[in-house]
């Protein structure tokens, strides 16, 4: 048991100390408020972390990594959208256009990969890119296309939390507890997936 925290506490320092360097040098061009949020959940985590361990809680700790390892991919992925250029250029209308309009008959094929790709792991708001369609190839075509980007978006994303969300579960909580959250969540499934979706 002790090994488990000992090795947990020696990977979230590590993913904690390259996430901040990550924000330090890569990210150091995005806004203040994105790196306040940043350097908040590498802290809030790290200190969880710590008082996971003094508290004995295994689960917490599994919980926390996992959150922690998230927060790592995500800066990650936002280092290297900013080294590409991508929010530069999928912050701007015409660049937006440009990119569509400069991939001659694969356009439509780049227009939904692009709603696809912001589905799944872009953190960048569709707006654009549905404004973007609607004046490259008219409101209908745009229509179809944003809804088949986002339905498939939808199924990847579903599939993504079905593979590991329940391992993930699994490990920090244990079989047992899962399962008997599970079969409560299962009898009152529908009333709560509905306040969740009404729910921002």
């Amino acid at each position: 048991m002790r090994k488990n925290y000992n090795w947990l506490m020696i990977v979230n320092l590590i993913l904690c100390v390259l996430m901040v360097l990550s924000v330090s040098l890569v990210l150091k061009n995005i806004e203040w408020y994105a790196k306040l949020l940043a350097y908040s959940c590498i802290a809030i985590f790290t200190i969880g972390s710590l008082f996971s361990l003094i508290l004995k809680k295994l689960s917490l700790a599994k919980s926390l990594f996992i959150f922690n390892f998230v927060t790592f991919i995500v800066i990650i992925c936002f280092g290297v959208l900013s080294v590409l250029g991508i929010f530069e250029t999928f912050s701007d209308l015409e660049k937006i256009k440009q990119l569509i309009l400069s991939a001659g008959s694969f356009g439509y094929l780049v227009y939904a990969l692009i709603l696809l790709l912001n589905v799944v792991i872009l953190p960048l708001p569709a707006f654009l890119f549905i404004l973007a369609g609607v004046a490259v190839y008219g409101p209908l075509i745009a229509f179809i296309i944003n809804y088949i980007s986002f339905v498939l978006g939808s199924i990847i994303c579903f599939f993504i939390g079905k593979v590991f969300g329940q391992r993930a579960i699994n490990w920090c909580v244990g079989k047992e507890t899962t399962e008997k959250y599970k079969s409560l969540l299962g009898s009152k499934g529908n009333v709560l997936f509905i306040i969740m979706q009404i729910l921002p």
